[in-house]
């Protein structure tokens, strides 16, 4: 997904759960590039034959085999994506702290946030 799709999705994400405030732009903005990060790599693992190890060679001739180095960048971009979340009160733990209330009902919608972090393989 581009910047700009997960842009809009993350800010009516906040709105939904109603955490939303104009000087999270730039928070949202940092999310969004984040998780557009993580499509790119995931699309780049997947290119590449979804390996999650690979064989690595040294100059003297020897191996090891380790972590594709693709998916220590995915895991990466998924536990900043994951920070980000938290700050903008998109988690259900994180949704819960700002707002006691929050989970009990009322006019929130759940299924943006719910729709949020299962788009974000989180």
């Amino acid at each position: 997904m581009t910047k700009k799709t997960w842009k809009a999705r993350i800010k009516k994400a906040c709105k939904d759960a109603g955490t939303y405030k104009d000087y999270f732009d730039i928070e949202i903005d940092l999310l969004a590039r984040t998780l557009e990060n993580r499509d790119k790599a995931q699309e780049a693992y997947e290119a590449s034959g979804s390996e999650p190890v690979i064989t690595q060679t040294f100059a003297n001739g020897s191996s090891r085999i380790k972590k594709n180095p693709i998916l220590e960048v995915i895991d990466s971009l998924n536990k900043d994506a994951k920070d980000y979340m938290k700050d903008l009160g998109l988690t259900p733990q994180a949704l819960k702290k700002i707002d006691s209330n929050a989970l009990k009902g009322g006019k929130r919608k759940s299924s943006s946030l719910g729709d949020i972090l299962k788009n974000a393989g989180i």
